[in-house]
């Protein structure tokens, strides 16, 4: 099965009337919910605002608000009041991007990347759609090199403490690399540091004597190493975690399996690295990894791949906004993997969606 997307920040859905009519209800009774307390009352409200649908009566009420909202998010909605599904999970997303090209320097964003991508993103933008998603937090990954980007994520994201960890990036060979961790985790949400090593011409780079003294250091001030690879740089990487047992390390994306190219070596590879203790691995960014359309089948037995050589414990979910925007809305991002995952025991649903980052991030060692 294939799933047919669109590319771009407004993702136009076809949908019918009493679609429309479900998200004005949905727009009315979270308005009723505000003057509400406990359950019983936000049923009551819920089912209220349908019966406004049923009879038609809705769009004397709540016709002027919000059309944009999705079914599924009214669905997921529903059962997180209604105490059923699996929305009744706190939502951590381990990935998510912001950035702004006229404040930083991004390497990689040129003119040959897509359009859509080339504009600022900040956490404004995105909070509607947190909201409607039910994520609770959220842990920004690093997305240039440019020396001054962790002051500028720290500084925007101020007034937005959803966001409870910080990936940001510090030049592993620095001779002053313990000095810019000292200041750095002077914020209590910098947990960690990540490199572009995917985009790195230096195949050996990970190799290198200054790199590893800077991963010592890295494991020496209790931060985690995010790691984003190619398909051919797995094998080199197993090498470089398993020297540094004492490093927590997390791998991105999966590893970037393939699915077009020599997909058979990655699941050996990938296998492979889930033998290391100390590594853990995001379910995230998998949707590009499509030329065109999603193959939901292939992702399905992607995923089903991790969980068996991962198992649950040792696997987060993450978003990937806004790179994901380039296939799907933040929220129909989540619902994919959501989809794909269904089967999930409660307790191993409850670790990948939340607890799982709680402790690996250490989220909850966070000031306000």
């Amino acid at each position: 099965m294939k799933l047919e997307v669109r590319v771009g920040r407004d993702v136009n859905l076809a949908v019918t009337e009493r679609y429309r009519q479900f998200s004005n209800a949905l727009e009315l009774s979270r308005i009723l919910e505000q003057f509400s307390f406990g359950r019983a009352v936000t049923k009551t409200v819920l089912f209220v605002a349908l019966a406004l649908v049923i009879f038609g009566l809705e769009s004397f009420v709540a016709g002027g608000l919000s059309r944009t909202l999705h079914f599924a998010g009214f669905a997921g909605w529903c059962g997180e009041r209604l105490g059923f599904g699996m929305d009744q999970f706190e939502i951590v997303d381990t990935h998510v991007h912001f950035w702004n090209p006229d404040a930083l320097e991004y390497f990689w964003l040129t003119s040959d990347q897509p359009e859509f991508l080339r504009q600022a993103f900040l956490p404004d933008q995105l909070e509607p759609e947190r909201l409607n998603a039910g994520v609770k937090y959220g842990v920004y990954v690093q997305v240039g090199h440019d020396p001054r980007e962790n002051d500028w994520i720290l500084e925007i994201t101020k007034p937005h403490p959803w966001i409870r960890g910080i990936v940001g990036w510090l030049d592993l060979t620095a001779t002053d690399l313990a000095t810019q961790i000292e200041q750095a985790k002077k914020d209590s949400r910098f947990k960690g540091v990540r490199h572009l090593t995917h985009a790195i011409e230096d195949a050996n780079w990970l190799r290198r004597k200054d790199v590893n003294a800077g991963l010592e250091i890295l494991a020496a001030n209790d931060l985690s190493l995010d790691l984003v690879l190619r398909p051919d740089q797995l094998e080199l990487a197993f090498d470089v975690i398993a020297a540094h047992s004492n490093l927590s390390f997390i791998l991105d994306h999966m590893g970037n399996p393939p699915f077009t190219g020599d997909y058979d070596r990655w699941q050996e590879n990938f296998s492979r690295l889930a033998t290391l203790p100390n590594l853990v691995c995001k379910i995230s960014g998998l949707l590009t990894g499509f030329q065109g359309a999603t193959d939901l089948e292939l992702l399905r037995e992607t995923i089903d791949f991790g969980f068996k050589h991962f198992r649950a414990s040792r696997l987060m979910y993450g978003g990937d906004y806004p790179i994901s925007a380039l296939v799907a809305p933040y929220q129909r991002t989540l619902e994919i993997i959501r989809n794909a995952i269904e089967k999930l025991e409660e307790d191993d649903a409850r670790g990948f969606w939340f607890d799982n980052a709680m402790r690996i991030y250490k989220l909850n060692t966070f000031q306000k």
